[in-house]
């Protein structure tokens, strides 16, 4: 098997910027746009050089996500193998992206427990402050109360079963960043990625340009190990317990985390709500804001992230918007 790997470099993105300077008519600025580092830029990056190099299909592929699917049993974890990249090139040639399913850990939020009334109603203001088409109440809700916050992957799906077309839902074709497949051959088909400064939401938007382009969900799993605990998943040792994401046994980087997610979270609610309901958009986003001032959200905020500097906590949240 011939194997090529190539490092995008910081020197190779500038030398591309100033190819792209005497080429076109485009100025530093706009072009620093799209290529460089970031959220958006660098998955732009990744798909320009591709193309670039006349490569024909590029598979976006998270380094916290492992090929197999943790599958519950009568009470029992069984790991199912995937085979990713072999199931995306089985249906790319007739798509113009394809997009399989995650299992694991999927959101960045720590476990908070929220069987009392109280904590449920304060933690369900905090979540719908800050939902988005991936993070939503119900959704949250579900794992935290019946998985521990853990998703578990659907045994028929892992079987491989069939492959269906995304249809529009509201105002996109709802894809994620990782286990997502680009058809380059069908670059007209192909947005680019974009989120606001400082944020997230580059996979949100870029599936809001989706309308016209031909999207196959197709059977294979990622497992999201998106808080590092269980990177032995590679090395094919299996946990029998998939554990809680106490904030108070695994420390300060899954802390840290999900601040740097809330925030980015935050920051690309008010334009994803206005793409997606601009009739309502004034009333949503004074709903979103006094569920973020008030309903002691930042009381939850806090409760999640213990740090030392409750100081520091409290000024960064109010500073957010």
């Amino acid at each position: 098997m011939n194997i090529n790997i190539r490092y995008i470099t910081p020197e190779d993105i500038e030398e591309e910027k100033n190819n792209i300077k005497t080429k076109t008519n485009l100025e530093s600025k706009e072009i620093d746009m799209f290529l460089g580092n970031g959220h958006a830029r660098g998955r732009n990056t990744l798909m320009y050089f591709a193309y670039q190099a006349n490569i024909e299909y590029l598979l976006f592929w998270d380094d916290d996500e492992y090929p197999i699917a943790n599958i519950m049993e009568n009470r029992k974890i069984i790991w199912k193998e995937q085979n990713n990249i072999n199931t995306h090139l089985k249906n790319i040639d007739n798509a113009d992206i394809t997009i399989g399913y995650h299992c694991g850990y999927i959101s960045p939020i720590p476990y908070i427990n929220i069987n009392e009334e109280k904590v449920e109603k304060e933690f369900k203001n905090f979540i719908e402050a800050v939902s988005n088409d991936i993070i939503y109440w119900e959704s949250i809700k579900s794992k935290m109360k019946n998985n521990n916050g853990v998703t578990y992957a659907n045994k028929e799906i892992a079987k491989e079963k069939d492959t269906y077309e995304l249809k529009m839902q509201g105002c996109g074709k709802w894809v994620s960043g990782s286990t997502l497949c680009i058809n380059l051959q069908h670059i007209d088909k192909i947005p680019a990625f974009y989120n606001p400064k400082n944020a997230r939401g580059e996979d949100t938007f870029f599936a809001t340009r989706l309308e016209n382009s031909k999207v196959l969900k197709v059977p294979t799993y990622h497992f999201h190990d998106g808080f590092l605990m269980y990177t032995d998943i590679m090395k094919s040792k299996y946990p029998n317990i998939l554990e809680k994401t106490d904030t108070n046994i695994l420390g300060t980087s899954i802390e840290e985390r999900f601040f740097k997610a809330t925030i980015g979270w935050i920051r690309y609610k008010p334009l994803l709500m206005y793409i997606s309901d601009k009739e309502n958009f004034k009333e949503k986003i004074e709903k979103s804001f006094y569920n973020l001032d008030h309903n002691n959200s930042k009381r939850v905020f806090n409760k999640i992230i213990e740090l030392d500097n409750k100081d520091d906590i409290n000024y960064r949240f109010n500073n957010v918007h």
